[in-house]
């Protein structure tokens, strides 16, 4: 039940998606019915870069875009630019949602190209729409039908070319419209087809991360996503998509082998990291240590430069007390030495007068 209603539920959210961009990037909004494949593009890289891609499948997913518009003509319709749009919306989806090897859609590509046309990004942009005006008049190049054509006209109709051959005529408006509404039709089918098998090996992936992986179930739900489409499936279809499995879960058991060498790298290095963050918690410590080391360094440094000053100051003050008692010793000395001399000139006055 939820396999078959996702290609509508897929539609419906592409619709959703393309309205709102088509709102907010193209001028006019909804009254636009025309857009521009430069305003196109721009639309396209908007809605990329919300899918939150990495680099490496961003830069895919711009040469995606580039190669849907490749062909574009220079102006397009509403219809082309959805069309467009679900294509390339599509594709990254379900390459982001497949989340193993890149070459998984490769391998698509490769294994059911044969069996299973997938849809084109930008087939359905390159085909005429609508009527066309005939030129009844033949074509002057030899080669353009390249002697094989589909549209072929009838016996009576003939034309010549420069050289008098008989040269093919254009293909007529109903041919031209008939071919390409088969065209139409079997881009459809693919499509559907390629989305129905997206699914199928979504729903396969699921079951064979959780062990449940059956070879008869396996061909039972390919066939049932080819039979829907009302094609045929035959043991070559079988054998293509049982070799595409194989393939994927070798691709699996490959990754798996990894996975555990990783993940035993992972742990030595978590050993490692648990080892080094030991080493930074001591290597923390004594730093912790040394800073209070230091701290207490410098307040014994503090005290010791206050106690300097002070007895600076007090050396100061003692070298002035004893110039001033030098000063003092000096005065005395000199009034002592008058005194002596004037105790030596009243006893040598008192010899004279005996």
């Amino acid at each position: 039940g939820a396999a078959s209603q996702s290609p509508s539920t897929d539609e419906s959210r592409a619709r959703e998606d393309f309205t709102r961009f088509w709102e907010q990037y193209v001028p006019g909004g909804s009254r636009t019915t025309t857009v521009s494949r430069p305003l196109m593009r721009e639309v396209l890289l908007r809605a990329v870069r919300e899918l939150g891609l990495s680099p490496r499948r961003g830069a895919w997913a711009e040469e995606l875009v580039a190669g849907a518009l490749g062909a574009a003509p220079p102006a397009l319709a509403a219809e082309d630019a959805f069309s467009i749009f679900r294509s390339v919306m599509m594709s990254l989806r379900s390459s982001r949602d497949l989340h193993g090897s890149d070459g998984f859609l490769e391998a698509l590509r490769r294994d059911f190209g044969p069996t299973f046309p997938l849809a084109g990004v930008n087939s359905y942009a390159t085909m005429p729409k609508g009527a066309r005006m005939v030129d009844q008049a033949p074509s002057r190049k030899p080669g353009f039908h390249h002697g094989e054509s589909s549209f072929s006209p009838g016996a009576g109709a003939k034309g010549t070319d420069s050289s008098g051959n008989a040269a093919p005529m254009r293909p007529t408006r109903a041919a031209l419209e008939s071919h390409h509404a088969g065209l139409r039709a079997a881009l459809g089918a693919a499509q559907s087809t390629y989305e129905k098998i997206l699914s199928k090996v979504d729903s396969l992936r699921e079951e064979m991360s959780h062990g449940r992986f059956d070879r008869s179930l396996v061909k039972q739900n390919l066939l049932g996503a080819t039979r829907d489409d009302g094609r045929s499936s035959g043991q070559l279809q079988i054998a293509q998509v049982e070799a595409v499995i194989k393939r994927l879960v070798d691709s699996l058991r490959a990754h798996e082998s990894v996975y555990a060498e990783q993940l035993g790298e992972i742990s030595a290095l978590r050993e490692d990291c648990a080892l080094q963050a030991q080493r930074v918690q001591a290597a923390l410590r004594r730093r912790d240590e040394t800073r209070d080391k230091l701290e207490d360094g410098q307040q014994e440094s503090s005290e010791l430069s206050r106690q300097a000053k002070t007895e600076q100051l007090r050396a100061l003050m003692l070298r002035e007390a004893f110039e001033q008692e030098q000063t003092r010793v000096g005065v005395s000395l000199g009034r002592a030495e008058a005194h002596v001399t004037d105790l030596v000139s009243a006893t040598e006055s008192t010899r004279r007068i005996e």
